[in-house]
């Protein structure tokens, strides 16, 4: 007798959360182009009864072929029409061939023993090169009645019932990820974007997170404090376990804004940590990234930045390093080598590189292969290149980093790490060492190399012309 009414009211729970939901418009009844990426809502139940998920997923799609990503442990028991009728679909690859209207797919997922907390991320059959546009969730919970689960989106819902806790979630894209965590929980909305649930002092104060004039849509974003162990960011949900972490929202939630609108390569979508990192003062991501930050952040000015970061939201195309030189080059005003000398990001951190495009001339003719580039506001010549240019013997033991240059009958002999040279063998001291390494290569001093070598740089406006003195 239990076991009926048990069944019954499993039935009849089923039957009110489809009462909750409204009816979505049909999609068109035209193809889906073959091999193209096309839009799709979903309506999603989801029933929790002990250690399993009964998921009801009805999808609105234009008539076509799928392929269905089903998640592990994850049993598909059946795929209708809206007239109820079986659908046409190989279970061999999971292919499916729709027709117009709606389908539904009706599954069961293992969730296992669910202790303090619970999260899944890949929990919802996908289907191949469809974008869901909207996701509505109705979420039944008969299980877990002494906490509560989370969503990115909106909850627009939660109402705890005799026998059930009712859920109603609202999102933008697909399937969300799904947390729960026992306890007693308050909600704070600290402005109409952050959304913060949390445990303890209902008048806790967590201050205002910085807003930010960003020119990307941007979708609500929830916030969890655990008192578990746990730290999730998952687009515009985020579970931390320490309220100082609240600081580290803003940046995060900035870059998985700018992953969404902006289109990187696919090795290179780290350097929107740098960008978020620039835009929120707040570094963020690898080592290599944090690094190019602080360079950045040193080397532009508030005004410069401001240039850079509204170029970058203007950018159209693919963002290549090579685009974000081109902005970087353009706020600073000359040429500038940084974000493709650090293309890799597990590569070693590269020092940016500014360059003078004007040409070397030395008795009226170019010298090839040598670039003049700019640190710290001084100018520097490629060290070996120059000294060949102008006509040196060069003898350079990279043992014990010293260079012999031979100036007809002078020698000159210098240091890479002490501040002395000897001119035909007699020593003199330095203020300075008169070599520069950046990324590897060596480079000389302006100034150290008019006066050693007894050499004028005029710096003209389409070229600098080296002249003997």
């Amino acid at each position: 007798m239990a076991r009926k009414i048990l069944i019954i009211g499993f039935l009849l729970l089923l039957v009110i959360l489809s009462a909750l939901s409204l009816q979505w418009n049909r999609f068109s009844d035209k193809e889906a182009p073959s091999g193209s990426s096309v839009d799709g809502r979903q309506e999603i139940t989801i029933v929790h009864q002990k250690n399993t998920f009964q998921i009801k997923q009805t999808v609105y799609l234009p008539k076509g072929t799928y392929n269905l990503h089903i998640p592990p442990k994850t049993e598909l028991s059946s795929c209708v029409t809206a007239e109820e009728a079986e659908c046409d679909w190989t279970k061999r690859n999971n292919s499916l061939q729709k027709e117009e209207g709606p389908i539904t797919l009706e599954y069961k997922t293992m969730a296992g023993r669910i202790n303090d907390h619970y999260f899944a991320s890949q929990w919802a059959i996908k289907l191949e090169d469809v974008k869901m546009v909207d996701t509505k969730i109705n979420f039944a919970e008969q299980t877990l009645r002494n906490g509560e689960w989370f969503s990115s989106g909106q909850r627009i819902a939660m109402k705890g019932l005799k026998l059930v806790d009712y859920y109603k979630f609202e999102s933008q894209g697909g399937a969300p990820p799904l947390y729960w965590e026992k306890g007693t929980w308050k909600k704070k909305k600290l402005d109409e974007l952050y959304t913060i649930y949390y445990q303890g002092d209902a008048n806790k104060d967590f201050g205002k997170l910085k807003e930010l004039d960003f020119p990307y849509e941007q979708n609500p974003i929830n916030i969890i404090v655990s008192k578990q162990n746990q730290h999730i960011s998952s687009k515009d949900f985020y579970v931390i376990n320490q309220e100082k972490q609240l600081t580290s929202i803003i940046p995060l939630s900035i870059k998985e804004s700018i992953i969404q609108h902006a289109h990187f390569e696919p090795d290179q979508r780290w350097y929107a940590d740098v960008v978020a990192s620039l835009v929120t003062k707040t570094a963020i991501g690898s080592v290599h990234s944090i690094s190019m930050f602080h360079k950045l952040d040193g080397f532009m000015r508030p005004k410069e930045q401001n240039t850079f970061i509204s170029g970058f939201y203007r950018l159209k195309g693919v963002v290549s390093a090579e685009k974000l030189d081109q902005l970087l080059s353009r706020a600073k005003g000359y040429p500038i080598h940084f974000f493709k000398l650090n293309k890799i990001e597990k590569e070693s951190y590269r020092n940016l590189i500014a360059y003078d495009e004007r040409p070397v001339r030395f008795h009226g003719s170019p010298l090839h292969g040598v670039e003049c580039i700019y640190d710290d506001g001084k100018m520097l010549f490629p060290a070996a290149m120059v000294f060949k240019g102008l006509g040196f013997t060069v003898k350079n033991n990279s043992d014990d980093h010293e260079w012999m240059i031979i100036k007809g009958e002078e020698h000159v002999r210098l240091s890479e790490t002490g501040n002395f040279l000897y001119i035909n063998g007699e020593k003199y001291g330095m203020l300075t060492n008169p070599f520069v390494h950046i990324n590897q290569s060596v480079y000389i001093d302006e100034g150290w190399l008019k006066k050693i070598f007894h050499l004028s740089i005029d710096k003209r406006e389409n070229s600098i012309v080296i002249s003997e003195q």
